[in-house]
Order: C-alpha cells, then sequence, then structure tokens
C-alpha cells in the first residue's frame, strides 16, 4: 500500500455503515466511562462508611484499653 493510497483512503468521506461503526463506538466509549463512574461512586458509599465504622471501633478498642 502506497502512501498515495493511505491518503485517498483518509480523503474518503466515510461510508455510511463506517459512520455507524464510529457513532455506535463513541457512543459504547461514552457509556462505558458512565458506568464506570456510577459504580466507582456507589462503591464509594457502601465502602467508605464501613472503613470509616472499623476504624472508630478500632480507635474505641485501643483507647478504652488505656487508663
Amino acid at each position: 500500500m502506497t502512501i498515495q493510497e493511505v491518503e485517498r483512503m483518509y480523503e474518503e468521506p466515510p461510508t455510511r455503515g463506517r459512520q455507524f461503526i464510529y457513532a455506535f463506538a463513541r457512543s459504547l466509549v461514552v457509556l462505558s466511562i458512565a458506568v464506570a463512574f456510577v459504580c466507582a461512586s456507589r462503591l464509594c458509599f457502601t465502602i467508605a462508611p464501613v472503613v470509616v465504622i472499623a476504624i472508630v471501633k478500632e480507635n474505641r478498642s485501643n483507647d478504652s484499653g488505656i487508663g
């Protein structure tokens, strides 16, 4: 494949099928980012209180032992 052929390929307007594939891929990327963001925020809200409660309990048990 020569450089001229590659340039011609990029100069041609994309076909209808290729446009659909690009749009589909773009929407998949956006959707996956949104899903990852929602999952991460949900995970933070479920794990963070558990961690905080565990730390507070640990601190209380340590503090009560020292007189």
